[in-house]
């Protein structure tokens, strides 16, 4: 069975209506272009069809299933809540269980949403009309409260994402996110199927 089949052959299995979903941008879905793996550069660039997109940060780039499950979650809060800014306690047991996280390293969480804070894509789509091109910068600002026992994100989301995504987004099975995690390859073929379906 192909990776598309398998993701597939979850969905059907009727896991929609009790799982809370998430969501993404439906510009992003085609090319979700964040490394898999640890990286210190400041720009990677992803091309799939016709879209090129780039993702530019102020300091080394996110990476991994995780940033991409704390960017799905990010977009929810818009698309769902109409939230513009969140506040997010990393060492919260509220959060981590709300994004699977529960036995993640949450230093490394913590350094993901600094890192998804100072990170902007830039999306080129060539097409019959010519080329289109738009740019999401997910923070206008970010703060951060570290204490003992709390680490606290606030973050004030930039127009440029909030608009993507109540522009048009795609839904996505949470519960799929969370479980694939660790497989990145396998959360942006999902990316691009459920733009497809």
């Amino acid at each position: 069975m192909s990776q598309g089949e398998r993701i597939f052959a979850y969905i059907d299995k009727g896991g929609e209506e009790t799982i809370n979903k998430w969501c993404l941008p439906s510009i992003l879905c085609d090319c979700f272009p964040l490394p898999t793996a640890a990286v210190t550069t400041e720009c990677f660039d992803g091309c799939f069809g016709s879209v090129t997109v780039s993702a530019i940060s102020t300091s080394s780039l996110p990476y991994g299933g995780m940033a991409r499950i704390l960017i799905a979650w990010l977009a929810s809060k818009v698309y769902y809540e109409r939230a513009h800014e969140v506040s997010i306690n990393v060492f919260g047991s509220e959060f981590l269980e709300e994004i699977g996280f529960q036995f993640w390293d949450r230093y490394e969480i913590a350094e993901q949403m600094e890192r998804i804070s100072k990170t902007s894509f830039f999306i080129v789509r060539e097409g019959a009309a010519g080329k289109e091109t738009n740019t999401i910068v997910l923070a206008k600002n970010m703060s951060r409260e570290k204490r003992r026992d709390s680490d606290i994100f606030n973050i004030s989301l930039h127009k440029s994402f909030i608009d993507a995504v109540q522009k048009d987004s795609v839904a996505m099975l949470a519960s799929l996110m969370r479980y694939k995690s660790n497989d990145p390859v396998f959360i942006d073929t999902y990316m691009r199927l459920a733009l497809s379906k």
